[in-house]
């Protein structure tokens, strides 16, 4: 089996930081645990893949990004719309779905090694995140809501 040499930048928040610098050094992964990085293109940029919950944040920055990614949905969000942000991403090749209740080290580690290891199928999720991706979205929104308020005027 080939052996696979990564670099891990785990981003932990300020709550999970302690908690995942002390995972980390007890099983001996070496890796760059922060509880927060300020220059997030630099960490995309240094990325092959991105293993994140699936808030919006999260998914717009790997979208505009185009890195392959295992996306976990945070069980307990409202509504559970981080489970219906990772299928959409999912369901149309740009993202792994790994579910929280079946992460694991096996599945990580299976599901990292699919992505590390099938140079294909990661060209394939970064193409298709460039698809999702919009840009200015925000803005697009903003005129859209505007013309719809001026056109309910007249």
């Amino acid at each position: 089996m080939k052996e696979f040499r990564v670099q891990i930048i785990h981003l932990a928040g300020k709550d999970g930081y302690e908690k995942a610098r002390s995972a980390h050094e007890a099983v001996g992964i070496r890796g760059c645990v922060k509880a927060f990085e300020m220059n997030m293109k630099m960490a995309f940029d240094a990325a092959d893949i991105a293993v994140s919950r699936s808030g919006a944040s999260s998914l717009a920055e790997i979208a505009a990004t185009g890195k392959p990614s295992i996306l976990v949905p945070y069980p307990f969000a409202t509504d559970d719309h981080q489970l219906y942000n990772a299928k959409y991403l999912a369901d149309n090749n740009a993202a792994l779905l790994l579910m929280d209740k079946n992460l694991n080290v096996e599945s990580l580690v299976e599901n990292v090694k699919l992505l590390l290891t099938d140079e294909a199928k990661r060209r394939e999720m970064s193409s298709s995140c460039a698809r999702l991706f919009m840009p200015d979205s925000a803005g697009k929104m903003a005129h859209i809501i505007y013309d719809m308020c001026h056109k309910k005027d007249r």
